[in-house]
């Protein structure tokens, strides 16, 4: 095959794929949900005799089929291409930021790239190190390379070559091409969503995502964490799974009828300790989640002389804590006087008691109080006491503490001039309460839910904890909930804590997934709830308790995610079962016994 340029290799390409032209454009259509069909007469476009490449139609801003002639070293290149060269009009988003939900699809999709790679396709220059750390102005080409010859008449391309070109395009690179753009159009699609649900979380500080079964609750809870924490959407959800375990910024605890304010706020709990069971007074997830957050919402309001010189304090107490520590090993207690010794060194506070205390116990003398005495200066006990920002117990027995302050400042090396640490920023800290409605809410909160809608004002606790009651919830702390309204089972949501929350409806939709979502089974199986898709019209099937609200208890769309190979047993083993404990809870009325027979014997016994 001879051509004279790049307009005539792109002339006698579109010609040679012929009704695959008209294809491709509708199925980009129909994925991007476009109201019409890019030029359907041809594929690749060419507009400029100095451009050495043309791309589809259209494919400006995403994953691009591509053509590429490189006249020096008298090649053709072809397959997918990854182009954040230029956007093709104004917007807000960078070529990068339209980029990389493709770039993020195709690299976590292995099987795809392994299924090309078997076939002869690669990268043609740039690597995957390039695809995945996207700049601006990069053209990263997957696919494969054709030598072409210099001819009097232009340039002659084997036609072996060409007809495999023809065939690689129609074939294993638009199955390449729609996968990755409908991984990455779903992410866009879900990242709309999650936009939408931050807007209310940010106005509320906390949700709950309620719907029946399968509506994807948890799975959107954690797409919202993992937004607020690190601002994107990962496409791969163990990718997802791994940055939200490492994150210090999340938290996920799943309700059940027997947790309490002691399992979830705060509580007495019991440990031996030199052969006596020591009782102590611990924060649990809520309260040393918050704490954390706190801590660092007030961190990122200082200034910057203030949080490093409080930095450097704090690293230089921890070293006075080793040498306590040490002395502690060998002479067995640390003496701040004859009758009151440190005998104990924690993470965060010293451990300490008297000679002729009554209590075996050992106080908790904690390092923040230590860092407050030397951060503001003081220089005796009665400024010590003085101080506002210390604990309850480092007032009442001041006089210990300012010990060790002065112990603490005895050996202290001068403050650096330079700081050594960068003033942290403020983050967002997200708490997802799975299952919420499970347990008895009002009981578990206790008196939090003032401080749920009151951020940053001290709430007195139940327990005090070294001296000091005050819980405080920052606006920096995010609480999510999830909630089953199927489950009749669980404890009632109050109208207290109901106007504390803002409460988002998650219903079943039809996923636009092609053969991965069975739509045909899942309009069969909604007709047991409703019976018309659009409007929620309830069926015969349901209880009257439920006629009011069918979307309360209609099955999601999840269950229905899988292959035409894998369905069957997703059928038998999950919705099935949930049918008929619908049945037997009531929920169903009697007439939806054949009806479910109906729907075994159709997809499970006819498999």
């Amino acid at each position: 095959m001879r051509f004279s340029n790049m307009q005539d290799l792109v002339n006698k390409t579109n010609a040679a794929l012929g009704a695959f032209c008209a294809e491709f454009q509708y199925t980009r259509k129909r994925i991007k949900g476009l109201s019409r069909a890019a030029s359907t007469s041809t594929l690749f476009k060419y507009s400029n005799d100095d451009r050495l490449w043309a791309i589809n139609s259209g494919g400006g801003t995403e994953v691009q089929f591509q053509l590429f002639f490189d006249k020096e070293h008298k090649k053709v290149s072809y397959g997918l291409g990854f182009n954040t060269q230029y956007v093709p009009f104004k917007n807000e988003r960078s070529p990068v930021e339209y980029m990389r939900p493709f770039a993020e699809a195709f690299l976590n999709i292995p099987e795809l790239k392994r299924e090309l790679i078997e076939k002869g396709f690669n990268y043609t220059d740039k690597g995957e190190e390039s695809l995945k750390n996207l700049t601006y102005n990069q053209y990263i080409l997957f696919g494969k390379s054709i030598d072409v010859v210099k001819s009097d008449e232009g340039y002659e391309l084997d036609d072996a070559s060409f007809k495999i070109m023809q065939n690689d395009l129609k074939y294993p690179l638009f199955n390449a091409y729609q996968s990755i753009f409908e991984k990455a159009m779903s992410k866009e699609a879900a990242l709309i969503k999650i936009t939408d649900f931050v807007s209310v979380l940010e106005q509320k500080r906390q949700v709950i995502l309620q719907g029946p079964p399968g509506t994807g609750k948890t799975y959107t809870a954690k797409d919202l964490a993992e937004f607020l924490i690190y601002g994107k959407l990962s496409v791969d959800k163990k990718e997802q799974a791994k940055l939200l375990s490492a994150s210090d910024q999340f938290e996920l605890v799943q309700f059940h009828p027997s947790y309490s304010y002691e399992d979830f706020v705060r509580g007495i709990t019991a440990h031996s300790e030199k052969g006596q069971i020591v009782y102590q007074v611990k924060d649990q997830i809520l309260g040393s989640f918050a704490d954390k957050a706190r801590k660092n919402q007030d961190a990122s309001k200082k200034n910057i002389v203030e949080f490093n010189r409080r930095a450097w304090a704090e690293e230089k107490l921890i070293e006075f804590g080793d040498e306590v520590q040490e002395i502690i090993n060998i002479e067995g207690k640390y003496k701040l006087t004859d009758a009151v010794s440190i005998v104990e060194v924690e993470a965060d506070a010293f451990r300490y008691t008297g000679q002729n205390w009554k209590s075996d116990l050992l106080d908790r003398m904690k390092f923040s109080d230590i860092i407050e005495g030397y951060i503001e200066n003081v220089n005796s006990p009665g400024d010590y006491r003085a101080l506002e920002s210390i604990s309850r117990t480092a007032y009442q027995r001041y006089s210990y503490f300012y010990k060790v302050l002065e112990r603490f400042k005895e050996n202290l090396p001068e403050e650096p001039e330079i700081p050594k640490a960068e003033k942290p920023e403020l983050k967002n800290y997200v708490l997802v309460i799975d299952e919420i409605n499970r347990a008895n809410l009002p009981a578990v909160l206790g008196e939090l839910i003032y401080a749920l809608e009151y951020r940053g004002e001290a709430v007195q606790s139940l327990y005090e904890k070294d001296g000091d009651r005050d819980m405080v919830l920052p606006e920096n702390l995010y609480i999510i909930g999830t909630m089953n309204t199927a489950d009749r089972s669980v404890g009632h949501i109050d109208y207290a804590i109901r106007r504390r929350f803002a409460f988002v409806e998650m219903l079943p939709e039809v996923l636009d997934l092609g053969d991965k979502f069975q739509r045909e089974a899942f309009e069969a199986v909604s007709k047991l709830f409703v019976k018309d898709l659009d409007k929620d019209q309830p069926s015969d099937y349901i209880s009257d308790e439920f006629k009011e609200r069918p979307q309360d208890i209609w099955i999601g769309h999840s269950y229905f995610i899988a292959t035409g190979e894998d369905f069957p047993m997703r059928m038998k083993y999950e919705i099935i079962p949930i049918l008929e404990e619908y049945l037997k809870d009531g929920i169903l009325n009697s007439d939806a016994r054949e009806r479910i027979k109906q729907l075994e014997d159709q997809y499970l016994n006819n498999a």
